[in-house]
């Protein structure tokens, strides 16, 4: 199951620089004219400009600024609306940075723009001397030659704690536009291109808290041209009509704790409706929610732990991006706080990945927040030892797997596949092929410093097995072997992990057994795809007497290293799998398991009908969720981890057509119990229980009635806490 498997135009010279010099890499010197306005960097009060570095430059190269020009006639600001209708937005042609500056928001207006429908707006709270957002674009020029930028800016007025927005050119210092316009005004600015400039830079953005900040008609030409009204001469999308404002949930997760809920919302419109509703499909929150400057908050603190669908929606008639989605939905989950405690250390809830694949990007905040702490991926051979003896792990694996150890999470990684360098490409087999194999499994670990690795994938199946030797125990035994010899000789601590059977396959297992496999592993490794959880209980039972069998009576460490079932086409199919995930991972550590890696944490493919591609936890990010989608079986799982995490198994009640096993002891007791047949269960107790259904709903809790609570089975699991002494 673990196979393989429009953007900005470059700029010509940006210089990027560290924190507030970033903005005086492009240079400028600005003369600001308008009717009845001060020339330069004035305003209320005695202030002068921030000062700015400037790079230095050879003195042949150093550009001409013209003199600043005296105030001329204009005609009277005209009026601006500042309304709501605006957005965050990239503009076509021009280049953001300082992406790190969460406090700015660049932004397409249609609020009253000077021109056309749409002006460019700049918000910022970030503070004065630290780095900021804004944008930047070259234009290629003629060197020693004079231009002229003209721009039409709107400046409310200036309060104290604002600073001004800087307009930098070429290689001069930046230069700030005039503040407290009132409405809309001309200004403009010349500049004498080096004898070395043949591309002109010139960039945008705050140098500290500002609002409402408007830019319009941004256009250069070589001094002395007129431009025709409208007209931005050199400077493409001057009117910065042609922009990408997306619609879209902005949330990094959609994975809450109760009491944090809410949807952050990204729109362009000045209000956007929504409705929430329960897993049963009832609405449960709905309204119009404002969004100045494009962005909101839906508040969701008050729901309860479950399962949600939210819909958004524009208002009828309101204004919104050409081509941006008008509608979009996603589901949600809010989990209460764990009550059995934390698997951080001993690491028993894992999940299947496949990280180094794009889609998977960020995929680690999803799978922290359910409280899994072990993900197991593959690390294929063939994609890191290019020729002989090099090896390129930087490429492919190390940002993921460093992610995801960031988040708290371990990767069992699998020393996987053949390598085309060695035996034709086939798995390896001969002296050499097998020595070459060892010394990229010794490299990984020593890479990533690995707790454990799992020795390739389920190479009893010729799915994954193109050996020369053949598929079988004895084929197997010289690669665990050699992998084996060399990890240990250099990392003893690490666990070897194998073999990754597809299904427990006894024969072969026994066949690894005879011939002396247990000698090679630390840990024991297969994939139980059964057709109902409820098979797991024979097939690990099988498992674990097979060891026994060959490990002199003693038990040794099992795990489940990938198994889960598929959602594929309709809704009840993802209701399935979430009451197959909480009933086999139960069933699997209360025989014995130690680990379990549920397959997978994302879905693969887009097409909800694809039976390989609906295995994930989560749905593929999107466009306008760019979080992953949280489906039934998420909210199982996170829940499980919740409920048992941090206890160990300590009994059995019953296991035959109905199912209860207890974690922890006494009245810190949590049993997970179902029936694949209803049928109520009688719990002997004196104290009331506690009863929380998997699928979300709210906690109920049961008084005993002559010394038994009687707890209605389902196949839906249920988890009840409290103290019992046994069954009637």
């Amino acid at each position: 199951m673990s196979d393989q498997d429009a953007p900005q135009p470059a700029l010509a010279t940006p210089v990027r620089r560290r924190r507030w010099i970033i903005a005086a890499a492009i240079t400028a010197v600005l003369a600001i004219t308008a009717s009845a306005l001060i020339i330069g960097y004035l305003r209320a009060g005695d202030r002068t400009a921030p000062a700015a570095s400037a790079p230095s430059v050879p003195a042949s190269a150093t550009p001409t600024a013209l003199p600043a020009p005296t105030p001329t006639s204009s005609p009277a600001p005209a009026p601006v609306t500042d309304g709501i209708n605006y957005a965050a937005a990239s503009f076509t042609d021009f280049t953001a940075f300082g992406e790190a500056d969460s406090g700015t928001q660049v932004s397409a207006d249609r609020d009253g723009p000077h021109n056309g429908g749409t002006s460019l707006r700049i918000d910022s709270t970030t503070a004065a001397g630290l780095e900021h957002r804004g944008i930047t674009r070259a234009i290629a020029v003629g060197p020693s030659t004079s231009y002229e930028f003209s721009a039409w800016v709107y400046s409310p007025a200036a309060h104290p704690d604002t600073e001004p927005v800087l307009f930098t050119v070429g290689r001069a210092p930046p230069a700030p536009f005039i503040e407290g316009t009132g409405g809309w005004a001309r200004v403009t600015s010349s500049y004498t291109t080096g004898a070395d400039e043949h591309s002109l830079a010139f960039s945008i953005a705050p140098s500290g808290p500002v609002s409402g900040f408007r830019l319009d008609d941004l256009g250069l030409t070589v001094s002395g041209a007129q431009l025709p009204a409208g007209d931005t001469g050199l400077v493409s999308n001057g009117t910065f009509e042609s922009f990408g404002s997306p619609n879209l949930i902005r949330n990094p997760t959609l994975v809450f704790d109760t009491g944090s809920a809410g949807i952050d919302v990204g729109w362009f419109t000045p209000s956007v409706d929504y409705s929430v509703t329960d897993r049963a499909g009832t609405v449960v929150s709905a309204g119009s929610l404002a969004l100045p400057g494009g962005l909101g908050r839906i508040d969701l603190t008050a729901l309860p732990q479950g399962i949600y669908g939210v819909e958004l929606a524009a208002p009828d008639g309101a204004a919104s991006t050409i081509g941006a989605a008008s509608r979009i939905a996603t589901d949600f989950i809010i989990l209460d706080p764990a009550t059995g405690g934390s698997d951080v250390h001993n690491k028993r809830f894992g999940v299947g990945a496949h990280v180094e694949r794009r889609y998977y990007d960020g995929s680690e905040r999803a799978a922290a927040a359910l409280g899994i702490t072990a993900i197991r991926n593959d690390a294929f051979w063939d994609e890191v030892e290019l020729s002989p003896g090099n090896y390129d792990f930087d490429t492919v694996y190390s940002t993921p797997f460093r992610a995801f150890e960031a988040a708290g999470i371990e990767p069992l990684v699998i020393s996987n596949g053949p390598n085309p360098l060695y035996d034709r490409g086939q798995t390896p087999s001969s002296g050499g092929a097998l020595a070459a194999y060892a010394r990229y499994s010794q490299a990984l670990v020593q890479q990533y410093t690995l707790p454990a690795v799992e020795i390739f994938n389920e190479l009893n199946s010729t799915r994954f097995n193109n050996s020369a030797c053949g598929a079988g125990a004895d084929c197997y035994l010289p690669i665990l072997r050699a992998a084996y010899t060399a990890v240990k000789a250099t990392h003893p601590d690490t666990l070897i992990v194998g073999p990754a059977n597809a299904n427990q396959d006894d024969p072969y297992l026994t066949e690894l057994y005879r011939i002396g496999g247990l000698d090679y592993l630390d840990v024991v490794s297969y994939h139980p795809y059964t057709a109902t959880p409820e098979g797991f209980v024979s097939d690990i039972q099988q498992a674990q007497a097979r060891l026994r069998e060959y490990n002199n009576g003693q038990p040794k460490r099992l795990w489940l290293t990938e198994f889960g079932w598929t959602s594929p086409g309709a809704a009840d199919s993802e209701l399935t799998l979430a009451k197959y995930l909480i009933r086999s991972e139960t069933i699997a550590l209360a025989n014995g398991v130690e680990r379990l890696y549920w397959y997978d944490l994302v879905n693969d493919e887009l097409d909800v009908n694809d039976h390989e591609g609906n295995f994930g936890l989560f749905r593929r990010a999107t466009a306008t969720v760019p979080a992953f989608e949280p489906k039934p079986s998420a909210l199982a799982q996170g829940m499980l981890i919740r409920k048992i995490g941090g206890k160990a198994y300590s009994a059995t009640d019953v296991a035959t057509t109905s199912y209860s096993y207890a974690f922890g002891d006494a009245a810190d007791a949590v049993r997970v119990a179902w029936a694949t047949v209803p049928a109520p269960i009688r719990y002997v107790t004196d104290t009331p229980l506690t009863v929380t259904s998997s699928d979300g709903g709210a906690a109920v809790v049961l008084n005993p009635i002559d010394g038994v609570v009687t707890v209605p089975l389902t196949d839906t699991p249920q988890f009840i806490e409290g103290a019992v002494s046994g069954l009637r």
